[in-house]
């Protein structure tokens, strides 16, 4: 069973508007990011601040203490590359572990649409070799609304396959 522990707040990330609202501890900060699927990892590349949506997964029994925050991308993109020396908030952890690798590609998977990575063929070591994936220490959020809508077939799609369970089940 996992304690909820404080969040630290720091003089930049501290609420002072509406600060009766701003959630204290650890779980609230867990339930929100259950309920999300996009988060906008800001940064800065080449002194340039970039805000990207990004898919991201989440395993509050860590590695990292208190829980760890996934992002990936792609190996060519400057945006994880570069964020280590450029991160204001938050300091990323570039994974090096292959197996944390999947375990984080999987838990982002399985956060756009739960149960997906199990359905899927594994990972070619090229594909991880592409694939950046940044764990990340928490800074703030503001929580979204997103609605599932119809699934739509893409159009070099075979009409015989079958759209998946898991995903009809975003919608319900």
């Amino acid at each position: 069973m996992t304690v909820s522990t404080p969040l630290s707040p720091t003089p930049r990330t501290t609420v002072l508007r509406g600060s009766k609202r701003a959630q204290p501890d650890r779980d609230s900060l867990h339930q929100i990011l259950a309920a999300g699927v996009v988060c906008h990892l800001g940064v800065l590349v080449d002194g340039v601040p970039r805000v990207l949506p990004t898919a991201y997964g989440v395993n509050p029994e860590g590695p990292d203490r208190d829980g760890t925050l996934y992002v990936h991308g792609s190996v060519a993109a400057r945006s994880l590359v570069q964020a280590p020396s450029q991160t204001v908030c938050a300091v990323p952890r570039l994974i090096d572990d292959p197996a944390e690798k999947v375990r984080a590609l999987d838990l982002i998977v399985d956060n756009v649409v739960p149960g997906r990575a199990r359905t899927l063929r594994a990972h070619s070591r090229k594909e991880l070799a592409a694939t950046d994936v940044a764990a990340w220490a928490w800074a703030g959020v503001v929580p979204l609304q997103t609605v599932a809508g119809q699934p739509v077939r893409s159009g070099d799609c075979d009409t015989e396959v079958a759209t998946p369970a898991d995903v009809l089940a975003l919608v319900g």
